[in-house]
């Protein structure tokens, strides 16, 4: 929906404040999940609360400070940014989130508040980036450091320290370039950048760049996080293992300095910055398009999204890192467009949520155990924004972002 610039101030203000009927009755939240409207024009956080059953419960509209982007792509792809995750960012430690805005080159911090999790507060104002068009954020484990990836022409990475009252403040000696070939927006999803993660233990931070094949297989950037947060002056790189080419995704392996990463060219990749015997590419059977990822705490499997294959791909590393396929979950239809994807705990279950962007829902299932989940729903974001007047376009929301509610003693 098309509005004009005095319309998008008022819709800012009246999405931010405006509440769902569900929202005055629904007891039980147990968390919430955040993704970003990236629409070209206002940029939002989109906010639902999180039911003990899964179920959700869409509440708010943030408005982000800045306005969303659109990777260079025909047909345009169910992914608007080309990020394999990261366009929103959630501290559980910190209580805090941080969200690009790609079209303002931009990052913005909010405050979650504990008792009513779909409630951002702003903190301070949304700050330069250091780049064009920031695609991926991540915090640190303490969520007092929140780095940026920058996708486009000017290419690179920048951290910033979180101030609670004034907001983000950059770092010192951490804007580092990718120096990619690109253009603002990029153009993808080969040959783009995906993903900015730290390590587990905060020594490094990484960023996955996708190959363009058959010319180029991608690789990881890789720099040190030195005294006070700054980051070595170059990065090294660590090459996608054979087989590979598109690491899209990155999820972290406790307790290493490994990671699983869709790659929509085999199905995943396995790489260890401390061992690279150990880096290898799986195959996963009958896989389209795996790119995006997210660690299970329950199981300590990794579940991947496939949109050209309306899969969920359920797959674990042993002690010794060795990859291998658990199970295949059917999702919706290859129309759904499978995207970003997070999991969380509600209560005593554990849920994946997937934005599924071709017909603007958010697809949820139950994590039973290792091998087992439970669909249980798809629940509609487009058919509720549009009733406020924001006017959601298929293909073009990004991110997803859990918060949960601590365990009760």
């Amino acid at each position: 929906m098309k509005l004009c610039s005095s319309s998008i101030a008022l819709v800012a203000i009246l999405t931010s404040l405006y509440r769902s009927t569900a929202a005055t009755t629904q007891t039980n939240v147990g968390g919430a999940i955040y993704f970003i409207s990236n629409d070209p024009e206002a940029n939002h956080v989109l906010t639902a609360e999180v039911g003990s059953d899964g179920s959700l419960d869409f509440q708010r509209a943030v408005y982000a400070g800045g306005k969303g982007a659109l990777g260079n792509a025909t047909p345009r792809p169910a992914d608007a940014l080309f990020s394999g995750k990261g366009a929103v960012a959630v501290s559980q430690e910190a209580n805090l989130l941080a969200a690009v805005n790609p079209g303002s080159n931009s990052l913005a911090l909010f405050h979650i508040d504990p008792a009513r999790p779909s409630d951002l507060v702003p903190i301070g104002h949304p700050v330069w980036t250091g780049g064009d068009f920031p695609m991926s954020v991540t915090f640190n484990k303490k969520g007092n450091h929140v780095c940026v990836l920058n996708g486009g022409a000017v290419s690179g990475v920048e951290c910033f320290r979180v101030n609670r009252v004034w907001g983000l403040q950059a770092i010192p000696d951490t804007r580092r370039p990718l120096h990619l070939n690109q253009t603002t927006p990029p153009s993808g999803p080969p040959g783009s950048a995906s993903q900015i993660i730290f390590t587990d233990d905060d020594s490094q931070l990484v960023v996955a760049v996708k190959g363009a094949p058959p010319a180029s297989t991608g690789y990881l950037a890789v720099w040190d996080v030195v005294h006070n947060g700054a980051l070595s002056a170059n990065f090294s790189t660590v090459p996608t293992p054979q087989g590979g080419a598109l690491p899209f995704s990155l999820s972290a392996v406790p307790g290493t300095r490994a990671f699983v990463a869709a790659d929509p060219n085999v199905g995943f990749d396995v790489f260890d910055l401390d061992d690279a015997s150990k880096n290898a590419a799986v195959a996963v059977q009958g896989q389209a398009a795996n790119c995006w990822g997210a660690r299970s705490p329950k199981t300590g499997h990794f579940f991947l999204t496939d949109p050209g294959a309306a899969m969920v791909n359920e797959v674990a590393v042993d002690g010794n890192l060795k990859g291998s396929v658990v199970a295949q979950y059917s999702q919706g239809n290859t129309t759904t467009a499978l995207v970003d994807v997070d999991i969380g705990a509600v209560g005593d279950n554990e849920f994946i949520f997937i934005l599924a962007t071709g017909d603007t829902t958010v697809q949820v299932r139950r994590v039973d155990g290792p091998g087992s989940t439970t669909n249980v729903g798809a629940f509609g974001y487009g058919a509720f924004y549009n009733t406020t007047g924001l006017g959601i376009v298929p293909r073009t929301a990004q991110g997803m972002a859990v918060w949960s509610a601590p365990a009760s003693h």
